[in-house]
């Protein structure tokens, strides 16, 4: 099952090199094998996964609320000026935190303007949304997936 959606991240990282936002999102809910997959094909690149979560609180421990908010988007573009494409990132939870006052999924497609970029979503794809977060849990969200190249793992 795992080659078979690793081929489809293949195939969806090749047309992403055509779109605007050259970002695939790798959708599955929790434990559905989003690390498993994007660890095989990393491998098959013999590429390095970026844990933001673990990268992203070390970095923005020394800044106030405010500071971290506003450095966030410069913090991870700092991080990959010099990795080649495409980058990959697991456990982006962080991202979501209310208390950075930024849109996770416009953080990564800015980033994904100069870099191919291939990052695990935590939620699912239903009726033509993308979701993170049950409604009602405050980092809850919906998009529009008509612009995101996705790979999901929930069928």
């Amino acid at each position: 099952m795992t080659d078979l959606i690793k081929d489809r991240l293949a195939k969806a990282v090749k047309s992403a090199d055509r779109a605007y936002y050259r970002l695939v999102l790798v959708v599955g809910e929790s434990g559905s094998g989003k690390t498993e997959v994007i660890r095989k094909y990393a491998h098959t690149l013999q590429s390095e996964i970026m844990n933001l979560n673990l990268i992203l609180s070390e970095q923005l421990l020394g800044y106030t609320k405010k500071q971290r908010a506003l450095r966030l988007p410069g913090l991870i573009e700092d991080l990959i000026e010099s990795e080649l494409s495409p980058i990959i990132f697991d456990n982006i939870e962080l991202l979501f935190d209310i208390n950075l006052q930024n849109d996770p999924l416009r953080v990564l497609q800015g980033l994904a303007r100069n870099h191919t970029i291939i990052a695990s979503w935590n939620g699912a794809v239903s009726n033509g949304k993308l979701n993170y977060a049950a409604p009602g849990h405050p980092e809850h969200r919906v998009y529009d997936t008509s612009d995101i190249i996705i790979v999901s793992l929930n069928g």
